[in-house]
């Protein structure tokens, strides 16, 4: 809570901060109390409150305090953090972080509130999709992993979560379709992909067909569906395995939600 104070009587000033001469040295004061009715009352309290109500990729808290206040000093501080509803601190790609607490002074105070409706999430993993040598045997790479959404990388750290903390989803994986390479004069690639998982945006659908399709002059084969790319916190599908399947239709795992270190 701020502290006001009346250099004059028309000049209302509020106090950016309190320091006391103790021990040889100025020290910043926490908080103030005065004894009134009976009891002890705060009366100030070096407390800053931030609002991020904006969307943006790869944050870092300790980046988005230095800019809003200015302050880049190695004094400690009592900071709060509200993430605002309708925003989404996001990752933008699966090796960063949609936010990271950041190097703080130490005996420093962060707490980040995520309120109702606001997110904090990893990135999508990438869809799985099949090989496709020059002649012989087809092979399916499986979906991709999620990526981590918030990095905690300071002790006196709080989180309040009242919104959404989820790695990104899983990628789904690829159609099991099987047959030399020639099948594809017969069947399009573009049916075996899975579908990527979703991070800031939704996750991706995967795709289908080819089914009964004639497999060079004379065989016939069908492939099932490819995976479907997972939700935030979701791993993502398996593809499912058609005639002849291939050796890997594996959706990816869904990300971390939080790292510690």
């Amino acid at each position: 809570m701020p502290l006001t104070v009346y250099p004059s009587v028309n000049d209302p000033r509020k106090v950016k901060g309190v320091w006391i001469f103790f021990q040889g040295a100025w020290k910043e004061v926490k908080a103030l109390f005065v004894f009134y009715g009976g009891l002890w009352r705060k009366i100030y309290e070096n407390l800053v409150v931030i609002d991020i109500n904006f969307t943006a990729p790869d944050q870092n808290l300790r980046s988005i305090y230095t800019q809003i206040t200015g302050d880049s000093s190695g004094n400690p501080v009592t900071v709060t953090f509200n993430l605002k509803a309708g925003y989404t601190m996001y990752a933008s790609s699966t090796s960063t972080y949609g936010l990271t607490v950041g190097n703080w002074p130490a005996t420093s105070n962060v707490t980040l509130n995520v309120e109702a409706g606001a997110r904090i999430v990893g990135a999508g993993g990438a869809a799985g999709y099949v090989n496709i040598p020059s002649r012989g045997t087809i092979t399916g790479i499986s979906g991709g992993a999620g990526g981590p959404a918030l990095r905690v990388n300071y002790n006196t750290f709080t989180l309040i979560n009242n919104g959404t903390v989820a790695g990104g989803g899983g990628g789904g994986g690829p159609c099991g379709a099987g047959c030399s390479a020639c099948y594809f004069a017969c069947c399009s690639i573009r049916w075996l992909n899975g579908g990527v998982g979703a991070g800031n945006s939704a996750a991706g659908a995967g795709q289908s067909g080819c089914s009964s399709k004639s497999c060079c002059g004379g065989g016939r084969t069908s492939c099932g569906k490819a995976g479907d790319g997972g939700s935030v916190g979701s791993p993502g599908q398996n593809g499912s395995n058609g005639t002849g399947g291939v050796s890997n239709t594996a959706g990816g795992a869904a990300g971390v939600a939080i790292v510690y270190g």
